[in-house]
């Protein structure tokens, strides 16, 4: 409401006052709206306080380090590289969302909102469908003949009682929603993100899931090298190791941002893309990070695989061995790396027993 209402907004010119001329200037609604925004902004660090402490407390043992002995994972060299270029990233991502703040100091009018929230849209309808389709894959056709690992597994939870769980995970919701809601309103995103008049360039599309990707590749594989780092941010999301589709999002607040909101903010900034491209990039981002969690072999897998498109079964090999199949989207830079394993060289997976037969 801050950004978008006629009646509450309040205009970019506001941040130029001092202190006092702020205060004054803001009417009783925008003094609560703002104050509500800090209480949120505080419930989230404590929350990351709490992780963090939590985290420190747990034993440092975890079966999922044991098997760095038994599964070929990255090379020191690319641990290395990795480690630096995450580094590197983070700081070209404070870079960028400098330039954006000089932007928009620069401007004297906020955004439009029609992308945001045509993007939000957009998400929330694909969000909708995969919800649908879950529902008809799990409650109508729970087929153990078509799970991606043999373990035999029952759902510890009601279907209405993961889809809650799943739209109130805070290492997602609670963090990507602001995100998107403050690069936009701020005009932290490059300029030609709100060109709304040039329609869809699926190349552009391509190559933002081709930088994601390396981004995400980059800082997956630091997180899994450095014990420290993995038991901090990462680990909380390992316990599925036989993850379910609604798994997806369920981490922690430091492992969405460093595996989710440094890559995505970066690969804004490489790819200048437009409004739409923004969207269409953005849901299939979304879709497909949900789909490879899926505890359900899809019919378009075979498809998809051929397409060097990382699959469930890619992801749950990543699950199940830990030092394997780091990229999200595309199988390309494990296959560079030499950390790509297919699941029909593991055992548990159904792919394996197949073969075997």
């Amino acid at each position: 409401m801050l950004f978008i209402s006629n009646d509450y907004k309040i205009p970019s010119s506001w941040l130029q006052l001092s202190l006092h001329a702020k205060t004054t200037a803001l009417t009783a609604n925008q003094l609560i709206a703002i104050v509500s925004l800090f209480l949120s902004l505080g419930f989230i660090l404590a929350f990351a306080g709490v992780e963090f402490v939590s985290s420190l407390r747990e034993p440092s043992k975890d079966p999922n380090l044991i098997k760095l002995a038994s599964h070929k994972g990255p090379s020191f060299g690319w641990k290395v590289f990795c480690a630096i270029s995450s580094v590197f990233t983070v700081l070209y991502a404070f870079y960028s969302g400098y330039q954006g703040s000089i932007r928009f100091s620069q401007s004297s009018t906020w955004p439009d909102y029609l992308g945001l929230l045509c993007g939000l849209g957009s998400v929330a309808v694909a969000q909708v469908a995969l919800v649908v389709y879950q529902f008809f894959r799990r409650e109508w056709n729970n087929n153990d003949s078509v799970r991606v690992q043999l373990q035999e597994w029952r759902y510890p939870k009601t279907f209405i009682a993961d889809v809650i769980h799943h739209l109130s995970n805070p290492g997602a919701f609670i963090l990507m929603l602001p995100y998107l809601c403050f690069t936009w309103m701020f005009r932290l995103m490059p300029d030609s993100y709100y060109n709304y008049d040039i329609p869809v360039n699926w190349g552009t599309v391509f190559m933002q899931l081709l930088v994601v990707d390396f981004f995400t590749f980059i800082f997956h594989v630091a997180e899994h090298a450095f014990p420290i780092v993995y038991q901090l941010g990462h680990k909380p999301h390992h316990r599925y190791v036989n993850p379910q589709l609604f798994n997806a999002f369920d981490g922690s607040l430091t492992d969405t941002v460093l595996l989710i909101l440094f890559p995505l903010y970066a690969t804004a900034n490489v790819i200048h893309a437009n409004n739409w491209d923004y969207i269409a990039f953005g849901t299939v981002y979304s879709t497909h990070f949900m789909l490879i969690h899926s505890e359900y072999d899809h019919l378009f897998d075979p498809l998809l695989k051929f397409l060097f498109v990382n699959v469930c079964e890619d992801h749950h090999v990543h699950h199940a061995t830990f030092n394997s199949n780091f990229s999200h989207f595309f199988t390309i830079f494990d296959r560079i790396a030499g950390t790509y394993r297919d699941g029909s060289t593991c055992k548990g997976f159904r792919s394996m027993s197949v073969k075997v037969e």
